[in-house]
């Protein structure tokens, strides 16, 4: 009876979760905004992910992120899932890169050394619905994409054999004076 119940239980957490990421895409966004430091946020999103092998290197170059208006819970959610999309694509341990810097924009990029996004798909991985992961609802990066895009933003990726590159910009506007 036991190995039936567990097989439930997990069945119910899969479908929470399909549930879960398909509201977060499909309901309209009310941001609650208010004051985020990305340097301490930066770390805040790292230190909430499980299972991090110690065969991935983290390195983090943060320094002189500034204060932004943003809806933190968001932003969150979107940071998340693209630090576990790296993680879960080095699967024989990498490199796992943390960049924010300033330009025209506030921009911080992503990068692993995982196995890359084939060619053929790149221009269909922030459409919902499009999955390449055995268990994965095909919601994560559509997501990724409407909160970015609901904060005045633009999300690019660069890909090859050797890793991925996922850049945020964020308008200066969005800083905190």
């Amino acid at each position: 009876m036991k190995p039936s119940v567990d097989a439930i239980s997990k069945e119910v957490a899969v479908m929470d979760r399909i549930i879960t990421d398909f509201l977060s895409f499909a309901r309209p966004s009310d941001m609650v905004m208010s004051e985020v430091d990305l340097e301490n946020f930066l770390s805040d999103c790292l230190s909430s992910l499980e299972g991090i092998s110690s065969d991935i290197n983290i390195s983090v170059n943060k320094e002189m992120l500034p204060h932004i208006r943003a809806d933190e819970v968001l932003l969150r959610q979107a940071f998340t899932n693209l630090l576990q999309n790296a993680i879960e694509s080095m699967t024989e341990g990498g490199d796992l890169k943390i960049t924010g810097f300033m330009d025209d924009q506030v921009c911080i990029s992503i990068s692993d050394t995982g196995h890359g996004i084939p060619e053929s798909i790149q221009g269909k991985i922030f459409l919902p619905f499009y999955t390449t992961k055995e268990r994965g609802t095909g919601l994560g990066l559509a997501i990724v994409h409407k909160i970015i895009v609901s904060h005045g933003g633009d999300i690019k990726v660069e890909t090859g054999d050797k890793g991925t590159t996922f850049t945020i910009r964020l308008p200066k506007k969005l800083i905190v004076s």
